[in-house]
């Protein structure tokens, strides 16, 4: 099994054709796919974007768990977490949500990417039936007896 960046190793797998989930270690879940770093060449890479069709090959009966929140909180979490917006303004780019690097410096430039993110999710599960998505309130009130 794969010892590192769950990410590195789907993204490696997906370059390689090979299943991007069991390639990666045989775990029952997957979860926190996604890394940003600042290094050298910066990485960026969140299977959970980019990589969701071969994900649901691999495994097209999965159950997708997307912890949700208020957006402006959600902001405020990535703009106090280390370098989390800076890493995603300056590395990352998702053309799924036409997010392009430099992206996120305006607060409402990240409203429209966690908006797009939540909604392609739901749209790509309502599309793909034999998916299920359970979707959480992460502040809500019982959400650790609902989990």
């Amino acid at each position: 099994s794969f010892q590192g960046v769950c990410a590195q190793c789907i993204q490696n797998a997906v370059f390689n054709k090979q299943p991007p989930l069991a390639t990666c270690g045989n775990y029952v879940a997957y979860t926190q796919m996604d890394t940003t770093s600042i290094g050298s060449n910066g990485i960026c890479i969140y299977p959970q974007i980019s990589y969701l069709d071969e994900i649901y090959e691999e495994v097209p009966t999965a159950t997708f768990v997307l912890p949700f929140r208020n957006v402006t909180d959600w902001i405020r979490s990535i703009s106090k977490w280390n370098t989390l917006r800076r890493r995603l303004t300056d590395f990352c780019e998702f053309p799924e949500y036409n997010f392009t690097f430099g992206m996120g410096q305006q607060d409402n430039e990240l409203e429209d990417l966690y908006c797009h993110h939540v909604k392609h999710i739901r749209q790509f599960v309502f599309e793909h039936p034999s998916l299920t998505l359970v979707e959480y309130a992460i502040d809500g009130e019982g959400v650790g007896e609902y989990l």
